[in-house]
């Protein structure tokens, strides 16, 4: 450790396993290298026989000092102990690491921090198809600041955005920077609409047991009144549902906290036919109710986000009035800025010990445009081609352009599907976005179908530079518009 320049700042026995554990912390340098901003917990068992119980003890100690959860270190005397934890851990999103004894100090110092790096890259942290929030959520701050403080003040937030953009993420971090103001007083529950059946008449029963049960839950870990909404099943009507919700956010405890329902992927619940379809009348009476807890109650309030502006957008939904037309504030989602882009992208690679030339930043955004998901990809596959000499992890725009055929082809489908979303939910905006390619520029149709042509650009698919608007870089990745750029 101290050829390594590091030291420990924690260690302490545990009286009942014989197991030391202790916390190292890493020099500067290798901190800011190896993206390693907390020590790493290193573990000394006398045993000669190493179990599992050893590896479930070190994760749930309590420690009183910071600590990653990608990185354990581990002394024992089993001789087949990296193979067991190997076979332990090949699932897991951490590594466990045993310390080399064997040779010299200085040639089990640079053995133990080769391993360190190939610990680090092994979880590469650009390849997340899941929703990212906290330390791992970047860009969009000054949209996350403006959606907290319109939610504060009483005003009902819808956002939306193309597949593959990041809603559901944005939704996470806002709601974690929204409790983070108050903890005890405020209370952000996600409700993911995907979960619904696809049968019309069954959607508003399923969604008003499952938003019933989600508050029921959040509620009461909060002390709040959960007596009306415990009797909600999927045979109870929506107004059933708004005067249990009621109910909780007037009595007891309930005026003293802050609510937000945040219902995401709201396509699968307002589908693409809402014009012509009248199967679906409780769905336009579902956003009434929401409307009038909203106006009934200054300590609720509600965000969507999907693919579709439906909800806040159109007039009527399945052949009634909209209650929320014209009454929530849409945010759309498209690309980020290079700024936020090259941030991303170091930081990220930060963590796996990846340096990032400008010139590898510069290729990177030329080809994604700022698209969220295609600029984690394009950067997990030059990531992935590093070398495990730290000393060598440099990405270089040459790197970039070697991986850059063999990523292309995976984007075509990921791109195919975001515009995909044009063609279910914007028609009349992919027949303005096709009549345009026949043109010699888009700026001819603003005139006529500017309504068409404003959707096109928030959602990212057209390019507006102040005197000309142009497709997007990123779509003609993809197999419909590609060798369409003007």
């Amino acid at each position: 450790m101290a050829i390594l320049g590091c030291d420990y700042s924690y260690a302490r026995k545990d009286e009942q396993t014989g197991v030391w554990h202790a916390v190292m912390e890493l020099n500067a340098p290798l901190q800011l290298m190896l993206g390693l901003n907390s020590g790493i917990h290193i573990a000394f068992t006398p045993y000669h026989e190493l179990q599992s119980r050893t590896i479930e003890g070190m994760r749930s100690k309590d420690i009183e000092r910071p600590r990653n959860d990608a990185i354990y270190l581990l002394h024992t005397k089993d001789i087949y102990a990296q193979r067991k934890l190997d076979d332990w851990t090949f699932r897991e999103t951490y590594s466990v690491l045993t310390l080399n004894t064997g040779g010299s100090p200085e040639d089990a110092a640079q053995d133990l921090l080769a391993r360190i790096v190939i610990a680090s890259a092994r979880n590469n942290p650009y390849d997340r198809t899941t929703p990212v929030s906290g330390d791992e959520f970047f860009g969009r701050h000054e949209t996350l600041r403006g959606l907290v403080t319109e939610l504060r003040s009483g005003r009902v937030c819808g956002v939306f955005g193309l597949r593959k953009t990041g809603k559901t993420s944005l939704l996470s971090e806002l709601g974690r920077l929204f409790v983070l103001g108050d903890p005890q007083g405020s209370l952000y529950v996600l409700q993911d609409l995907e979960v619904l059946p696809s049968g019309a008449e069954q959607k508003i029963p399923q969604l008003i047991s499952d938003v019933a049960n989600q508050l029921k839950i959040s509620f009461g870990k909060h002390g709040m009144r959960t007596h009306e909404l415990a009797s909600i099943t999927n045979c109870s009507t929506v107004g059933d549902l708004r005067q249990a919700i009621g109910a909780a956010l007037r009595r007891g405890v309930g005026p003293t906290k802050s609510v937000v329902l945040a219902l995401d992927e709201v396509e699968s619940l307002v589908g693409a036919e809402t014009q012509t379809s009248e199967v679906q009348t409780g769905v336009p009476e579902f956003f009434g109710a929401l409307r009038a807890l909203v106006q009934e109650n200054s300590n609720f309030n509600v965000v969507l986000s999907g693919i579709t502006t439906a909800p806040i957008m159109y007039p009527t939904l399945y052949g009634r009035e909209n209650p929320l037309f014209a009454w929530a504030k849409p945010t759309f989602l498209a690309e980020i800025s290079r700024t936020e882009s090259d941030r991303m992208i170091q930081a990220l690679g930060s963590r796996m010990a990846a340096r990032w030339t400008h010139d590898a930043l510069s290729r990177v955004y030329t080809a994604t445009g700022g698209q969220v998901f295609l600029t984690r990809s394009l950067a997990c596959f030059a990531a992935a081609k590093l070398s495990n000499d730290i000393a060598s992890r440099e990405i270089s725009g040459a790197l970039v352009q070697e991986c850059f055929r063999q990523w292309r082809r995976t984007a075509v489908s990921l791109v195919d599907g975001m515009i995909d979303s044009l063609n279910r939910f914007y028609p009349y905006e992919l027949s303005v976005l096709e009549l345009g390619l026949e043109l010699p520029n888009f700026n001819e149709l603003e005139d006529d179908f500017s309504n068409e042509i404003s959707n096109l650009i928030n959602l990212g698919v057209l390019i507006d530079d102040g005197q000309n608007i142009a497709l997007a870089q990123w779509t003609q990745l993809g197999s419909k518009f590609r060798g369409k750029s003007k």
